[in-house]
């Protein structure tokens, strides 16, 4: 063998070795937090649809204490949400404030997307013009884990964990097998876009208990099991109104042929009957899962999108003009056991971690179409943490100001975000060295 030959070999041995030494590096230490950044732990606890209404009451009732205690440790108030009723859908509004920017920067309007010629209810990741909070954090080597937030499917490869919005459903369906609908799982399967790692999909799995240890369970708190059936053809009838104009003007604007006979995953959970069973676990699990991130303290950011109060305002939401005097045992019942949640959260997080407590509308009977409809009034926020000031409830924060001020928390700039930094609340920033 001549000398060249013996050189190129060498040379691929040498390139083997070195590319293989760097695999086993970055798989042993796959998220290693830069330094700068391992005393700024933040907790995020999305609760869609929590509002003032319900937790006004048994706060001065003293219930709720996990809530009570943040509360007591920082700043709150009802969030500022400046966006018309027939864009007020949480899949939009998430984006928004994930993003830190308005919906004509993000893209994300409506409460359709088409995927394979066909309409499905829930946009879709790729739908998103601007980087979400994720993307930020993984932009800057931030480790962080997100759980269950909408608008999250197909899941983003990001510098840390993500489980997307469709993956709970997804096996609590394929689990329980309600309806047999082997051909959802054909038309819309691609188990690689539910979490990231695809491993993560054996731990969802896994938090999948019996179910009748989810009746059980629901029992417990005095949570129904089944949706009323009078309520339910009422708000099924008032909302196909409200979602075929919707529907209308979206396929307007995409000007394409759709099939509009979509089996998707809403329309399996609402045809088989499992919508409450569905939604009570899915906030165990999704809390759950949040739990095993932040116990494994390599994350700076922990966030986990908790959805059911949502849903169960849609049927269980007092018909009155004064919702916090004839407010629904159910609905109590169900921030009940909210609470409970966040105090699970909080068990495993640090004393010095930045809590915020966001939500993204509250709600109102509409007499008229007879539906529970979004409502700008009274979404609930909570900042707080040992470098926030316990200043107690304040006035015009928007949803727009949550991204920005956490980038700020970090000390990572904001760039064209539409929110404002709320520096005001704290009174000391953790070393930005």
């Amino acid at each position: 063998m001549d000398g060249s030959k013996k050189k190129i070999i060498l040379g691929i041995v040498v390139f083997l070795l070195i590319a293989s030494l760097t695999f086993i590096t970055i798989k042993k230490y796959r998220y290693p937090p830069q330094k700068r950044f391992q005393d700024k732990e933040i907790l995020i606890i999305g609760i869609d649809g929590f509002n003032w209404h319900v937790l006004g009451p048994l706060l001065k009732e003293g219930r709720m204490p996990n809530i009570r205690k943040l509360m007591k440790n920082g700043v709150y108030g009802a969030a500022d949400i400046d966006i018309d009723d027939e864009h007020l859908w949480s899949p939009a509004i998430w984006t928004s404030m994930l993003t830190g920017k308005t919906m004509d920067k993000h893209k994300i309007n409506s409460l359709y997307c088409i995927y394979k010629g066909k309409l499905l209810t829930f946009p879709m990741s790729t739908m998103r013009r601007e980087p979400a909070l994720w993307n930020i954090l993984t932009r800057h080597r931030i480790p962080s884990s997100f759980v269950s937030f909408l608008a999250t499917w197909p899941v983003e490869k990001i510098y840390g964990s993500m489980i997307s919005c469709f993956a709970i459903p997804w096996a609590f369906i394929k689990n329980a097998d309600y309806l047999g609908r082997e051909d959802f799982f054909k038309k819309y399967g691609n188990p690689r876009w539910l979490t990231y790692p695809y491993e993560l999909m054996d731990k969802v799995y896994s938090y999948i208990p019996p179910a009748e240890e989810i009746d059980e369970m629901m029992k417990r708190y005095g949570i129904p099991l089944s949706i009323p059936r009078e309520r339910g053809m009422q708000e099924k009838e008032g909302h196909t109104v409200i979602t075929e104009h919707l529907r209308e003007k979206f396929l307007d604007s995409v000007h394409t042929d759709v099939d509009l006979s979509e089996m998707e995953i809403i329309g399996i959970l609402f045809l088989s009957g499992q919508v409450p069973r569905m939604m009570f676990i899915m906030d165990y699990i999704s809390t759950q899962l949040a739990v095993d991130f932040i116990r494994k303290k390599d994350t700076v950011v922990d966030a986990v999108y908790i959805g059911g109060v949502d849903i169960f305002s849609h049927f269980f939401w007092p018909q009155s003009k004064n919702p916090a005097r004839d407010m629904t045992e159910t609905m109590r019942n169900y921030y009940l056991y909210i609470d409970d949640l966040v105090g699970q959260l909080l068990e495993d997080a640090g004393e010095d971690t930045l809590v915020f407590v966001m939500s993204d509308h509250g709600y109102r009977y509409d007499f008229e179409s007879k539906v529970t409809r979004h409502d700008q009034e009274k979404a609930v926020f909570i900042i707080s943490g040992e470098r926030v000031k316990n200043i107690g409830e304040i006035e015009n924060v928007g949803i727009l100001d949550y991204v920005p001020t956490i980038l700020y928390y970090l000390g990572i700039e904001a760039e064209g975000m539409a929110g404002k930094i709320l520096k005001n609340i704290f009174f000391s920033l953790p070393s930005r060295q």
